[in-house]
């Protein structure tokens, strides 16, 4: 029998077409799985999935920017003796693969809610308001960025809306120094309003994850608000909850919650 000869390029194109092929499965694969392990509020699972899918295919948008939003969510309450190194490890993973994403598709939102979440996180790492403010200004830009592109987008007016609490918790000697000396005219433009608008947002879209309801109820309360407080911290307790870290956050609003009545600081003073 005569063997049947097949042109060397012909053979080329399909091992490569296969192993495309594979490695898009591959891929999908591995961030379904941690798609699913997000889901169940198991960060440590989903990061190493996001990972194995980047490591597949470093183009991956969507690979990248969830295994930032994991690396953040895990690092958030990290265990053992080494946690504040593991936290700040965390973080700026969060942050690099954030990065990352958007340098594959600057035009995601997602991408940019990522890098704007990081970003605040290991702001808060940092000791020194002055080195804060960087940080701070990078996470407005990409929060507004993010709702530039996706005005709907629920997380990124959650970030907003704390970025917003958060400057207007500096004092305000501190503020109008960033804003003259350093440039970070950013600043000028938080509120509490806003804080509290963007907040209510998230609060009305996505009224079942409990930390939107922890982070509202921290910005009425700073404003004086303390009926307004209770009601977000009943309803985070009540909520069945649908992101991550809600047992964590829950302990949050009944600390919170048997605090309430204690006298606040005046607002616009550091926490």
């Amino acid at each position: 029998m005569t063997a049947i000869r097949y042109p060397i390029a012909h053979f080329v194109v399909a091992v490569a077409c296969g192993a495309a092929t594979a490695t898009a499965q591959s891929t999908s694969a591995r961030v379904a799985a941690g798609d699913r392990a997000y889901a169940e509020s198991n960060p440590a699972v989903a990061l190493a999935q996001y990972k194995l899918a980047v490591a597949a295919k470093p183009s991956n948008v969507n690979a990248l920017w969830k295994a930032s939003q994991a690396a953040v969510a895990l690092g958030e309450y990290p265990a053992g003796p080494d946690s504040v190194s593991i936290r700040e490890t965390l973080y700026k993973q969060g942050e690099g693969y954030a990065r990352r994403a958007i340098g594959v598709d600057s035009m995601n939102a997602n991408a940019h809610f990522a890098l704007a979440q990081a970003l605040g996180r290991v702001g808060l790492t940092i000791k020194t308001p002055v080195a804060r403010v960087p940080y701070s200004r990078e996470v407005y830009r990409e929060a507004t960025k993010c709702l530039e592109l996706e005005p709907a987008s629920t997380p990124c007016a959650h970030v907003l809306g704390v970025w917003n609490a958060e400057v207007m918790r500096v004092p305000e000697r501190d503020r109008e120094m960033a804003i003259s000396f350093l440039g970070a005219r950013e600043l000028s433009k938080a509120s509490w309003d806003d804080a509290k608008r963007y907040l209510g947002q998230a609060v009305k879209a996505e009224p079942n994850v409990t930390l939107n309801h922890v982070d509202l109820a921290r910005i009425l309360s700073d404003m004086g608000d303390v009926a307004g407080a209770k009601v977000q911290l009943d309803a985070a307790i009540a909520t069945p909850g649908t992101g991550m870290n809600e047992t964590h956050y829950k302990a949050e609003a009944r600390r919170m919650l048997s605090s309430l009545t204690i006298p606040r600081a005046v607002v616009g003073a550091s926490r």
